[in-house]
């Protein structure tokens, strides 16, 4: 949820300071998961599968 509706306010014409905002935060948290990766890995190792994933699929969709 938070990268689609991130996405989609990044779109929005009519707010064109906002969207540029949004834009930077899509960036942010991509620097985040790119360089904190081995975090998330072992975050996911320790804990159940199935909840790793499904925390995962709702942060990133």
């Amino acid at each position: 949820p938070l990268v689609r509706a991130l996405s989609n306010f990044a779109c929005n014409l009519r707010y064109p300071d906002t969207s540029m905002e949004a834009i930077k935060l899509m960036r942010t948290c991509a620097k985040v998961v790119a360089d904190k990766g081995h975090c998330i890995t072992n975050y996911c190792l320790n804990q159940q599968p199935e909840l790793s994933v499904s925390a995962l699929n709702y942060v990133l969709y």
